[in-house]
């Protein structure tokens, strides 16, 4: 199945629900003049959309741009910038408990999964309780990433269990 979660806001798995903030908070880092921007009134609405979950089920939140890290191997660490995340998706997660997150937008920091501050590493195909993943860019251009490497082409497949845990593995092309 294929969603469009700028759309469809919350979706219920076996095994997870998801649940997105479409756009970016900074609009001077988008590089489209129409680009999609969320507000403080898009963020209630993301609120009230939580009121759905079902706690019984991991949630994930799924957005565009990271949370805010403090550290150089969090996802959303520029070189000579610093950590550019959203400050308000850290908030999302600790007040939701959002034990998952899927993100993207800052393509250095791509193809990587770490703890909410960037502290952590996670390893590939191991079931992990929690974990906040960049999954990159796929596009085809060659990009340096943070720790060295040139991607040609991200993607992450992410894989939930019944034991409320979730793993991921990266697919460089």
């Amino acid at each position: 199945n294929l969603f469009n979660l700028d759309v469809i806001r919350h979706v219920v798995f076996e095994q997870a629900q998801f649940f997105s903030l479409p756009g970016y908070y900074n609009p001077q880092l988008l590089h489209a003049e129409d680009g999609c921007v969320y507000d403080d009134e898009d963020i209630e609405e993301f609120e009230n959309i939580i009121q759905l979950s079902d706690s019984n089920i991991p949630s994930v939140i799924v957005s565009h741009g990271p949370p805010q890290g403090y550290h150089p191997q969090a996802i959303d660490y520029v070189p000579e910038v610093g950590n550019v995340g959203d400050r308000q998706i850290n908030t999302l997660i600790t007040k939701f408990q959002f034990p998952f997150g899927i993100f993207a937008h800052i393509s250095e920091a791509g193809g990587k999964a770490t703890d909410l501050n960037g502290l952590i590493m996670y390893e590939e195909n191991k079931d992990l309780s929690s974990f906040y993943l960049n999954a990159g860019s796929i596009q085809p251009f060659p990009m340096l990433l943070n720790d060295g490497s040139t991607s040609t082409g991200l993607a992450a497949v992410v894989s939930f269990t019944k034991k409320k845990t979730a793993q991921f593995v990266f697919k460089r092309f």
